[in-house]
């Protein structure tokens, strides 16, 4: 997995994707706990991914 395995590119989608959620709260656009809700969901929703493919690749190897 290249996003889980260099530092760099993690810190780097860590900010981005922080300014992202600020810029959405500071002008008003959403309120915090929806911009909090949906980043949650959202790692929550690639973990899932990740742990299919690791576990479709475990059992294809058989």
């Amino acid at each position: 997995m290249l996003l889980l395995e260099s530092k760099l590119l993690r810190a780097g989608l860590v900010v981005v994707l922080s300014g992202l959620g600020a810029s959405r709260i500071y002008p008003g656009f959403h309120w915090a706990p929806d911009v909090v809700g949906g980043a949650l969901l959202g790692v929550a929703a690639i973990l899932w991914a990740f742990e299919k493919e690791e576990r479709g690749a475990h059992h294809s190897s058989r």
